[in-house]
């Protein structure tokens, strides 16, 4: 987590602590949970991490994307199948993420399931998934809750919010705002806030990093040249950058909804900088002064001096503002690790919550709980003595550290156990304690503190260089591992080489690497296959099998090909247009069709090993708009089980709308296919992302010919080689000189009413792989074309052609 320097991928939450509960992203992609109100009925509790799936949680569905838990506690959890909620806000004021009208019992739920009377509903959510029109699962890059607010930004860089009490949070304008409604964030009446990578904040206000480097806030508490309140999203100004850096991540904390938000602001050279309120020395500039400061400054490692300049990772305390400063809940306060690993924390140290002296811990908002910048010091630990290698001290390394409401938590190199400071309370620690203690040094057990191996900040860590996230057949990569120098060997898989690798053939990778910290660490590289349709389409994928596994198209090869991210290809094998006027389907060439006309679609599954159901599905998107929900657009699903090639044909009807498109508009099909039960929908837009399966994308045309020219090149010139020698004739008697007057023959064939029929199969995959030769010819019955194999694959003999620009 803390060696991320990009900030377009850099994941906050991976790890999110909120008042007493929290969250993880597991090194497996699994998520995790434990703490108050977060057990299945809402209302008890898990005393240790249990992961997030349907055993901790009946009901739930999909794979899970996201966690987060914010307010007193209450945790959102998206899945592939849309939005859950679960935990409560108690009696806390500001202790929701959602609005009591949105969803009014604790439980764990779906939020807008397709049952009356809704239990969990957002007016204006996504029926089945509770999430912004418009926005599928897979869409959602980050999802940040804090106290009366859940913030959505898409892959696409759009700002969604959901706020239970601020009209301001909802960054709209205020206009007939609704606590149960999702509202786009605009930086003025009509214009959407657009390109957001980040977007943080507090339980008042919201704050926004944009791919250029800009930031905007919005919400009740803003700061920017005043103190105020901001209904759209407003443009801040920038801290005093180095040249050629910018900010990579941001952050603020907030004590209470009375007091002003601070920001903070990280830039890529490690220099961090703070601006807004210091009423609990949040600033980090030691002062005690509660005046909010206008300006960006530099936060330093001691009084005066020594700006930081070499900060990698920030963790405010963000999920949590109290509703009121004088009851002592709130905490603003932040931790931060720099690039020799040293972590520093300052702010309010509520309950101990930053392993500093709790001086007055029963007295609210004490001066004496509020600290300047420093490293906390000493722990406790289940054998507390001299020779304890968990004693903490000014020389101790981290690898990530998370701010709850009451707490800090933190991993060190080479370990895997949780190190825990401030309130354990109702299984905070998650530790299997049910008692409630105050620690304010840093507190490891080594029976029951529990041993997590979170995303990106496991005890070894690995990166693939370059920021590759994709792997398919050809490609090579290198793995960045810390710590470094360890060795690495491929355990399964098919890939080569000893770092670089190289990708030779489908399935998963598994690679382990042995490092100083002594047990070998295992990771997984997943291939997958994707299609070619660009922005704005959504970009679906599909894992690769090795083995037992299913695709689209015949291919003799018995595996499926891979169409790889960063390497797309425009060939795909697993649909055909029987009755298209021309094309083959590509980019290049798309199939033309004309309005009114009647296709019939031929989509072919296949798959290898046992025989298994496919479930397969096809989305048309008529208008080439770039999605594929509108009224005209097409969604076609079924499932068959795979016995080799197995084609499923149907028919449909271009609709006469196609006729109003602008000239050169192109459609778009996207096939995909998988061997997981899958319930697909129009309303899932493409964006899909399966196990075991293949996608694959096709062109339409309309603005073209209803016929077309047949494409050839100009004779060569020049005197015959030689001529042919063989002919063969249903006629009685040779025409005068014939054959022997063909130029350049080996045999002639004459008639004038027989055909010449080549050798016809049911399909091509009857033929053994063996006795395959570059040049075959067959009819393939099942495709109803000729077939010549080119080598690596069968392909249908296609008439190419030169389209002619008119409107059908």
């Amino acid at each position: 987590m803390v060696r991320v320097n990009n900030p377009n991928t850099i994941a906050y939450d991976n790890w999110v602590a909120g008042y007493h509960a929290s969250t993880i992203r597991n090194t497996d992609g699994t998520f995790s949970i434990w703490g108050e109100n977060m057990d299945a009925t809402g209302t008890g509790n898990l005393l240790s991490p249990q992961v997030i799936n349907s055993a901790t949680y009946p009901g739930l569905t999909g794979t899970v994307l996201k966690a987060s838990v914010g307010g007193y506690n209450q945790a959102i959890i998206l899945t592939t199948d849309g939005l859950f909620t679960v935990g409560s806000g108690g009696s806390r004021s500001n202790g929701y993420v959602l609005s009591t009208s949105v969803i009014n019992n604790s439980a764990f739920t779906k939020l807008n399931a397709s049952i009356t009377p809704y239990v969990a509903h957002i007016t204006n959510g996504v029926a089945g998934t509770g999430l912004p029109p418009g926005v599928g699962p897979t869409k959602v890059k980050m999802m940040f809750a804090s106290s009366n607010v859940l913030a959505i930004t898409t892959c696409d860089g759009e700002v969604w919010v959901i706020s239970s009490t601020y009209a301001q949070l909802r960054g709209n304008g205020n206009a007939a705002p609704s606590a149960t409604s999702w509202y786009k964030v605009k930086k003025s009446l009509g214009v959407d806030l657009t390109d957001i990578v980040a977007t943080r904040g507090s339980g008042t206000t919201l704050y926004a990093l944009n791919t250029n480097g800009d930031i905007w806030t919005w919400g009740f508490r803003t700061i920017i040249t005043t103190a105020s309140s901001q209904n759209f999203a407003t443009k801040m100004p920038l801290p005093p950058l180095s040249s050629g850096s910018r900010i990579k991540m941001i952050g603020a904390t907030a004590s209470s909804a009375e007091a002003n938000v601070t920001y903070y602001a990280l830039a890529t050279d490690g220099k961090l900088f703070s601006l807004g309120d210091n009423n609990q020395r949040q600033l980090g500039l030691w002062n005690a002064s509660t005046t909010p400061t206008l300006t960006w400054l530099q936060p330093t490692y001691a009084a005066g001096t020594l700006p930081m300049d070499n900060i990698k990772w920030i963790s405010p305390q963000e999920h949590y503002t109290s509703g009121s400063l004088s009851n002592g809940e709130g905490s603003a306060s932040i931790n931060v690790i720099n690039s020799n690993g040293i972590l520093y924390n300052w702010g309010y140290n509520r309950r101990g919550m930053l392993g500093r002296p709790n001086k007055q811990p029963s007295t609210p908002n004490s001066p004496d709980n509020m600290y300047d910048p420093a490293i906390p010091e000493n722990s406790l630990t289940a054998v507390a003595n001299q020779n304890d290698p968990y004693q903490i001290n000014s020389s101790t390394t981290w690898n990530a550290v998370e701010t709850g409401g009451h707490t800090t938590m933190a991993v060190r190199p080479c370990e895997t156990k949780l190190i825990y400071a401030g309130h354990q309370i109702h299984g905070s620690m998650g530790n299997n304690d049910v008692s409630d203690s105050d620690y304010n040094q840093y507190y490891f057990t080594n029976d029951n503190t529990p041993e997590l191996k979170i995303c990106g900040a496991s005890a070894v860590n690995h990166q693939i260089a370059g920021g590759v996230t994709t792997f398919c057949q050809g490609s090579t990569f290198t793995v960045n591992s810390s710590p470094a120098g360890g060795t690495y060997n491929v355990t399964s898989g098919n890939a080569t080489g000893n770092n670089p690798f190289t990708v030779t053939g489908p399935g998963d990778i598994v690679i382990t690497y042995t490092s100083s910290c002594g047990s070998p660490d295992t990771f997984i590289l997943y291939q997958k296959d994707f299609g070619n349709l660009t922005f704005p389409y959504p970009q679906a994928s599909a894992t690769i099998n090795a083995s037992n596994s299913v695709w689209l198209g015949p291919n003799v090869t018995g595996i499926p090909n891979s169409d790889c991210s960063i390497q797309p290809t425009d060939a795909a094998d697993g649909f055909s247009i029987t009755n298209a006027v021309c094309g083959s389907g590509t980019s290049a060439t798309p199939w033309t069709v004309r309005a009114n006309q009647t296709l019939t679609f031929n989509v072919t599954i296949n798959g290898s090993g046992a025989q298994k159901p496919v479930y397969w599905a096809l989305w048309y998107d008529v208008n080439g708009d770039g999605d594929f929900t509108d009224t005209d657009d097409m969604f076609y699903t079924g499932n068959s089980t795979h016995n080799g090639p197995t084609p499923t044909s149907f028919q449909t009807i271009i609709p006469t709308s196609v006729t109003t498109l602008p000239a050169n508009t192109i459609a778009a099909i996207r096939i995909v296919a998988t061997a997981s039960l899958t319930t697909f929908t129009k309303q899932l837009n493409g964006d899909v992302q399966l196990a075991n399966g293949e996608v694959e994308d096709y062109f339409i045309n309309y603005n073209t010919a209803t016929v077309c020219e047949n494409c050839f090149n100009l004779p060569t010139g020049g005197l015959p080689d030689s001529y042919t020698k063989t002919g063969i004739s249903s006629l009685e008697g040779f025409a005068n000189g014939w054959p022997n007057n063909v130029p350049n023959g080996f045999i002639a064939i004459e008639s004038k009413n027989k055909g010449f029929v080549i050798t016809r199969i049911k399909n091509v995959s009857l033929i053994p792989t063996a006795n395959l030769v570059a040049g075959m010819l067959v009819y393939e019955i099942d495709a109803s074309c000729v077939k010549l194999f080119n080598g690596t694959s069968w392909k249908c003999l296609e008439k190419d052609c030169i389209p002619i620009a008119i409107n059908p």
